[in-house]
């Protein structure tokens, strides 16, 4: 009878500690569900097949390859381009072949932008800000079907500026200047929400600094940011410090995305310029939002650091408002629908919170997350010497 009761009991306490290991293993899949849901995706993913084969192809580049100011790379089309004709029998005519080289370079000017928005190493994509000024298409040869002259590669060429480097070897060693750089970056701890901060106040030292007389040649890129210096300063714009923001949150496992769009600097019925700022996704203490995927806020360290308040647009919302200016009448995303303003501009962005980021005591989310476990072992731990008591007390009787 006694082993009988020691046996129940330590059933019943092991079925009740069961609850918080279920628990663990269900807050690890909701983690790795968060996890695996990016603030959207990256801009790669928004490409038609052909665009991301040419972006694919575009981060398959070696700065060693650089010749005469241009980088080249031969694309496979995975959906191949053709244009109907009247003869098949003759070859394609000139505007037959500007009908497929418009088409293709559509793809290749989307994979030029996805790369520089995706990725601050694009160095092919430093020299210019808009793709129109760098990228030119090459037809392949080309094979009949039906009535239809079809291609299926082509040659996508990206020129570079004499600013980056008249070499291979020239432009290699600057892409290796950045990440050294950052390699040696000290200031930048945290996690989560402190981490963002950190990453902010470091874009807002004194050696960080914008580029207001636009004399500094990599004002745009990191290589601006990280290592061309005056007098120990690194001057930029908007675009080197958006660059700069989203390599840093890359390095420190961070989403981030940035964004291209016009400012409106003094009013909201004109006074706009092109602007970059960022998109950054927050998790809490624990790593999660409570399973789901994490709030998506705005980060302008470009206004932060030039503005006397260093955090006034740091963790934004949409209706965050800074002197009578929500940020949504500030910062205007471009859209596909402004085509004519943003070299047909593909791109859509994820949902932004309308409200700024809170901040809460890490620990304390950390504390709350794990409570229901603490209570649960202790109802365990007092049940199971509950019915130890009994046992005793029925075998001294």
């Amino acid at each position: 009878m006694n082993n009988r009761r020691s046996i129940i009991a330590v059933i019943v306490v092991l079925t009740v500690l069961s609850a918080p290991l279920a628990a663990f293993f269900a807050a690890d899949d909701s983690a790795a569900a968060s996890a695996s849901n990016d603030i959207s995706t990256d801009y790669r993913e928004q490409l038609e097949a052909n665009g991301k084969a040419m972006y694919d192809a575009m981060e398959s580049l070696s700065a060693s390859d650089l010749k005469n100011y241009t980088l080249t790379v031969m694309v496979d089309l995975p959906c191949p381009v053709g244009v109907e004709t009247e003869d098949v029998s003759t070859a394609p005519s000139s505007d037959e072949q500007a009908t497929v080289t418009e088409i293709l370079t559509r793809y290749a000017d989307d994979a030029w932008q996805a790369t520089k928005l995706d990725d601050p190493y694009a160095f092919w994509t430093w020299s210019y800000d808009s793709a129109s000024d760098a990228v030119t298409v090459t037809l392949g040869d080309y094979s009949t079907v039906d009535s239809s002259y079809v291609y299926s590669d082509c040659t996508v060429s990206i020129r570079v500026s004499t600013a980056y480097g008249t070499t291979g070897d020239n432009l290699a060693a600057m892409v290796q200047a950045v990440h050294d750089a950052v390699g040696e970056i000290t200031t930048i701890d945290g996690s989560g929400w402190s981490l963002v901060q950190s990453i902010n106040s470091y874009l807002c030292s004194s050696t960080i600094a914008y580029d207001t007389d636009m004399t500094n040649n990599y004002r745009s890129s990191v290589y601006g940011a990280f290592v061309s210096e005056t007098d120990g300063v690194h001057y930029i714009v908007c675009e080197g410090f958006a660059m700069a923001f989203k390599l840093l949150c890359d390095q420190y496992g961070i989403n981030c995305k940035v964004v291209f769009g016009n400012a409106n600097l003094t009013s909201l019925d004109g006074g706009s310029q092109l602007h970059a700022w960022n998109l950054v996704e927050i998790a809490g203490g624990n790593g999660t939002c409570n399973g789901e995927p994490c709030d998506v806020y705005a980060v302008d360290t470009t206004w932060n650091n030039t503005a006397g308040d260093s955090t006034a647009y740091l963790g934004v919302g949409t209706a965050t408002e800074t002197d009578g200016i929500t940020f949504a009448q500030s910062h205007s995303p471009w859209y596909p629908y402004y085509a004519e303003v943003a070299d047909n501009y593909a791109f859509l962005l994820p949902d932004t919170s309308s409200t700024a980021y809170e901040d809460t005591d890490d620990s304390v989310s950390v504390f709350m997350a794990y409570m229901p476990w603490v209570i649960v072992v202790i109802i365990a731990l007092l049940l199971g010497g509950v019915l130890y008591s009994m046992g005793r007390k029925q075998q001294k009787t």
